[in-house]
């Protein structure tokens, strides 16, 4: 069964396991303006999620997510759609939506890390570069698409 995979807030990483798991399907994330008008997101949140979005192999696409979810499934003609379990209530409720059109398969999310060292959380790059080798992945289940 061909699959795309939904990058949402939870799995904003390039060496996320999905992308292990669907290393051929094509990926998204969706700029949903009526999420951003609701959501209590600063500017400067807003810039980190493109910044990683920058870093990861998805098509960033603007409107509302189910539509713009479906539409490239059949752009890229998937029955399903990847993407990872989530606690977000919008997500979780994006998520029931999707699957009344199409296949969805939730991956459970990845647990943390327990972490031995000073963190330097002075902002996000000194942070990340404390973190990042707690962030790689070994092989894990590869499906075709």
């Amino acid at each position: 069964m061909r699959s795309v995979v939904w990058v949402h807030e939870d799995m904003l990483r390039a060496n996320h396991p999905i992308f292990v798991k669907y290393p051929a399907a094509p990926a998204a994330w969706v700029w949903d303006d009526a999420d951003l008008r609701r959501s209590p997101l600063s500017m400067k949140r807003i810039i980190l999620r493109h910044q990683a979005m920058e870093e990861m192999p998805v098509s960033i696409l603007r409107g509302d997510s189910v539509t713009e979810l479906l539409k490239f499934a059949a752009g890229n003609n998937a029955e399903r759609i990847a993407t990872v379990e989530s606690s977000n209530p919008r997500v979780r409720f994006l998520l029931d939506r999707l699957a009344e059109h199409i296949s969805v398969d939730c991956l459970p999310p990845s647990e943390f890390a327990a972490y031995e060292g000073q963190l330097d959380v002075r902002d996000f790059a000194r942070y990340w570069r404390s973190i990042r080798p707690l962030s790689e992945i070994g092989d894990d289940e590869v499906v075709e698409v």
